[in-house]
């Protein structure tokens, strides 16, 4: 049975109270912890995007949004370096847009890799600009670092569409999650 990991409270606020293991998980560290985004690039042209500033102050307000005083690390990368991740990781030979691996600290929440070349296509068929698409991946990818898993049954596919739509419109960003937009609320392999 999967744990409520975003629970809504009075004025909206989002809040991750468990660890996908059903662990507690401390929200609100010293008070005088800011949120911070540790980014880099990976692989050939990720500079060339120019999105590496605005995909940080992205992730921050993301941080913000959801009351998490923790550090975030952030990789934009190129398709081989994210195709090796996969590989290595999920046992898929073919690149992805996003990948979040979580980490059990109390000041790390995890590390965000995404794949710009993949949000730039992704971006072309959906309508949107590559920053939409790339906020998109953020969220996705933190909601994935607070517990959420859209691919272990339709119940917790649902449960994570509704929470990147619900922080989605809180920051007033794209109206569509990873999740609508690819129109299948299923589970997936």
């Amino acid at each position: 049975m999967l744990l409520p990991l975003l629970l809504l409270h009075s004025g909206n606020s989002l809040r991750s109270t468990f660890t996908a293991s059903g662990r507690a998980r401390p929200l609100w560290l010293a008070v005088q912890r800011q949120a911070t985004v540790l980014i880099g690039e990976e692989g050939e042209g990720t500079g060339e995007y120019g999105m590496t500033e605005m995909a940080h102050n992205d992730a921050l307000q993301i941080l913000q949004a959801v009351n998490l005083t923790v550090e975030l690390s952030l990789t934009l990368c190129d398709n081989a370096f994210m195709r090796a991740l996969n590989a290595q990781w999920r046992g898929k030979d073919s690149s992805t847009d996003v990948l979040s691996f979580p980490v059990e600290d109390e000041v790390m929440v995890g590390d965000v890799v995404i794949c710009l070349s993949v949000a730039e296509r992704q971006a072309a068929e959906r309508g949107h600009s590559l920053r939409d698409e790339v906020r998109v991946l953020l969220v996705h990818g933190l909601l994935h670092l607070m517990g959420y898993d859209h691919e272990v049954s339709l119940e917790a596919a649902l449960e994570m569409e509704a929470a990147e739509q619900l922080l989605l419109t809180r920051l007033q960003w794209a109206n569509n999650g990873l999740i609508s937009s690819s129109g299948q609320c299923h589970a997936v392999d």
